[in-house]
């Protein structure tokens, strides 16, 4: 399995509980809001461990789309799909903002690390 993986899997029960909040605002009626901290932590430990990849991920987003559109081949997606994917959110994130939190918040990042901890599971077990 990719190494440190299980550095971005103990982000699954925080982005899991129906409590958390993908954003914060300031709570006092203004318009002002923010990512949770958690999201920026999950990102910095997906650059600290190289877990996203260098490729056209531009030419890549109808293909991401599928994915996004059909959570059912996200079951089937391979390590590199996978990695694919969460550099295309990320990245696609620098031009469009709040394209990120948009994707937790419909559940598709969620999914994407279910199937990621699947694959690690299924890796640990052939050892």
């Amino acid at each position: 399995m990719y190494k440190g993986v299980q550095k971005i899997l103990k982000f699954i029960p925080i982005f899991d509980d129906p409590k958390f909040e993908f954003t914060r605002s300031d709570h006092d009626g203004g318009w002002d809001q923010w990512e949770a901290p958690e999201l920026a932590q999950f990102v910095s430990e997906l650059y600290n461990i190289d877990f996203l990849i260098q490729f056209d991920w531009p030419d890549w987003q109808d293909e991401a789309l599928r994915f996004y559109n059909d959570s059912n081949l996200i079951e089937q997606a391979d390590i590199t799909t996978i990695r694919k994917l969460l550099t295309l959110h990320v990245r696609k994130d620098r031009f469009v903002e709040g394209h990120l939190i948009g994707m937790f918040e419909d559940g598709h990042i969620q999914n994407i690390l279910h199937r990621l901890k699947s694959i690690s599971t299924e890796s640990d077990s052939k050892k």
